[in-house]
């Protein structure tokens, strides 16, 4: 059994396959490639400045005229020196200022690729197709080169850069159904991700799987979250609450909690003859009493007791 080879991955590469990549980065790489292409005209859009420049002045500002676009997009945008990790001069990478251009760089892959895949070494895009597109369709050969783990550790940082400018990170939802591996609730589905992860093993589940697996399990788990929620709730209905007599108004008594007077609530009345009645006692024996009382559906005292 061989190692993932993707830098810093514990586990082991898929079993019973050429590829270099363990399940996890596997659909890791594709998805980072699709996020990408959809990245692609967020990255356009961003190449607008937020806001009007600063024009200098004669106490100060700027030397020169500024930028009427963003730097660190026109870099990723625009053309540079091409680069692979066939490079035999050691100087492609040196031409490029900054951080290599989303083209430049992925058309370097695209040619390992090629020499991989045994392919025409000058590989081409059709117009208004993009290179991680073209990347996407050759996955499964990519999966098997020995340079695959570097390529999804360059792509990771390659989508780090642009989620910087775009601010556009994938969302991560949380599902309802438990882990069918650990019984955690820790299923989680992402954008651009083709698989549900739990966040606690790491298991993995394709999109039919967990929708199958959900329907077998939360109708039951609903049953049993409705029948804890009723016996709660009963259990709270029929919970005796200590109250206290605070004064007697005409025919009726003024009932609060027997807390202290700063967490008190308004004191609510209830008939006076009925508690002296449960309680056996005279009316005028009432205010002061310490009693005991169920509390009802709708929050309702009944069945008055001595404290």
């Amino acid at each position: 059994m061989t190692g993932c080879t993707v830098p810093g991955c514990p586990r082991a590469a898929e079993e019973d396959t050429h590829r270099r990549l363990c399940p996890r980065c596997t659909h890791q790489l594709r998805a980072l490639l699709r996020e990408l292409v959809g990245q692609m005209p967020l990255l356009q859009a961003s190449l607008q400045l937020d806001r009007s420049p600063t024009t200098g002045s004669v106490h100060g500002g700027r030397a020169h005229s500024p930028m009427p676009v963003r730097g660190d997009v026109l870099t990723l945008l625009g053309p540079g020196s091409n680069s692979t990790l066939d490079d035999p001069y050691g100087d492609a990478r040196g031409d490029q200022d900054g951080p290599l251009p989303i083209d430049t760089h992925l058309r370097g892959w695209a040619e390992m690729t090629a020499l991989h895949v045994r392919l025409a070494p000058g590989p081409g895009i059709r117009p208004g197709r993009t290179w991680a597109a073209w990347l996407a369709a050759y996955a499964p050969w990519i999966l098997t080169a020995p340079w695959a783990g570097l390529f999804h550790q360059e792509l990771t940082e390659l989508v780090g850069r642009v989620r910087a400018i775009t601010r556009t990170e994938p969302r991560r939802r949380p599902l309802a159904a438990p882990c069918p591996s650990c019984g955690a609730f820790g299923l989680v589905e992402e954008d651009w991700q083709p698989y549900v992860e739990c966040v606690a093993c790491e298991l993995l589940l394709t999109p039919a799987e967990y929708v199958a697996y959900a329907r077998r399990v939360l109708p039951s788990l609903y049953r049993t979250a409705l029948q804890i929620w009723t016996h709660e709730r009963i259990a709270a209905m029929n919970e005796r609450v200590p109250v206290r007599v605070l004064l007697l108004i005409g025919d009726e008594a003024e009932i609060v909690a027997d807390v202290p007077p700063a967490e008190r609530a308004e004191p609510e009345r209830y008939p006076a003859a009925e508690i002296a009645e449960a309680l056996g006692v005279a009316l005028g024996e009432l205010p002061g009493k310490r009693l005991t009382a169920e509390a009802g559906a709708d929050d309702r005292l009944t069945g008055w007791q001595r404290a």
